[in-house]
């Protein structure tokens, strides 16, 4: 990831860190640590020089009294990150993170560990203070937080690069690849509630960072996730304020970009409405390629539905990813307009979702003014369970 940032801490503190690389991770900065980074046989020194001169995109220092003891610290790690800094620039941040040490109280000892000049330069910079009552959580989020905001508010290009994963092992060719698995099943599905605000922080964090900056951000994402988590990443970043919001679709041809402005195809196929007479939500229900079938009638009695729909695209035996960048524009058009008439109804609503994760993203994107919708998983065992609702 170009901004990853190096982490530079004491060994013996790795499992502190960790929850900071954790934060920083969930966030789309991810961290460049020995325990992860390594290969075996590597030369390390090599490698650290290497990875602050070149690899990453920043340097954090995670400040402890014991890294005052660290002849790796104060020789190699701390004078690399400094000369770059004076080479670069801001391009590359070095940020003090002050876990157990205070930049007032411990100036002397922080200037002896690593010399007057380079202890003043660190001490310099502007970095983040643990509180006196603040509990290491708290600070590694809150500093996690400020670090991601700042990179996305200094980020230079006209479009940010952003991956969101939630069943793969990032990438890391995007700017930021946001690593939701911690938080999901190994099917990568939300089978806690309470993780949502935080899936939703890390999102509108970013949204909200590039809104400071521009009046109309650009955004690219790759969304590597289930179709209910697709869909709250596009509520999200376009709910408040609007966003030009592209998506990647992977495709059997290459990669798909569904641009923002992408003209919306005609819909050839025809959906099928059922009036299911009960006193439960609306069922809306699209698929592509493979067809939902009876799964949509059998979801609607479980509900107790008052009406189902479901809009079926078949793709004469290609893959659903096959379809073209206006298919998907023109599908999510049409569901959205579903949504906004179901919603002028005033019943509740349930979307059922089978396609690419880029029609997940552009309905989430332009269900502004249509309600509240609840977006189901689907377990291919136990068949729906549990969801996202947007709106």
């Amino acid at each position: 990831m170009p901004y990853q940032p190096f982490l530079s801490h004491k060994r013996e503190e790795a499992g502190d860190l960790a929850g900071f690389r954790d934060e920083l991770c969930l966030r789309g900065a991810g961290g460049w640590q020995d325990q992860h980074e390594l290969r075996v046989g590597q030369r390390w020194q090599a490698a650290f020089k290497r990875a602050i001169g070149t690899e990453t995109g920043g340097f954090i220092w995670y400040g402890t009294r014991a890294t005052f003891e660290s002849w790796t610290i104060r020789r190699i790690e701390l004078p690399a990150a400094l000369r770059r800094r004076r080479r670069v620039g801001d391009a590359y941040p070095v940020v003090p993170l002050f876990v157990d040490v205070s930049p007032g109280q411990d100036e002397a000892a922080i200037k002896k560990a690593f010399g007057r000049r380079r202890g003043g330069q660190l001490l310099e910079l502007n970095g983040v203070v643990r509180e006196a009552d603040e509990n290491l959580a708290d600070f590694h989020k809150r500093a996690a937080r400020a670090y991601v905001r700042d990179l996305v508010r200094g980020h230079e290009g006209p479009v940010l690069r952003v991956a969101v994963t939630g069943n793969r092992e990032p990438a890391g060719e995007q700017d930021l690849s946001l690593d939701w698995r911690r938080l999901l099943d190994a099917e990568g599905r939300v089978v806690d509630s309470t993780v949502i605000p935080t899936l939703v922080e890390t999102v509108a964090d970013i949204r909200d960072a590039a809104h400071s900056m521009s009046g109309l951000p650009h955004f690219v994402v790759e969304p590597y996730v289930r179709l209910p988590l697709a869909a709250l990443i596009g509520w999200e970043w376009n709910r408040v304020r609007p966003v030009r919001l592209d998506v990647v679709q992977p495709s059997a041809r290459g990669p798909l970009l569904v641009t923002h402005d992408v003209p919306c195809a005609d819909i050839a196929a025809e959906p099928v409405r059922a009036a299911m007479g009960g006193a439960g939500p609306a069922v809306l229900a699209v698929s592509i390629g493979k067809d939902l079938g009876d799964s949509v009638q059998r979801y609607a009695e479980a509900q107790d539905a008052c009406e189902a729909v479901h809009l079926h695209v078949p793709t004469d035996g290609r893959q659903d990813r096959a379809l073209a960048a206006e298919d998907i524009a023109g599908l999510a058009e049409w569901t959205v307009s579903e949504l906004a008439r179901l919603n002028a109804t005033g019943v509740e609503k349930h979307l059922l979702l089978l396609g690419p994760g880029s029609l997940a993203v552009r309905i989430g994107a332009a269900a502004n003014g249509t309600g509240k919708t609840f977006v189901p998983f689907w377990d291919g065992a136990a068949g729906y369970t549990g969801g996202i609702v947007i709106g």
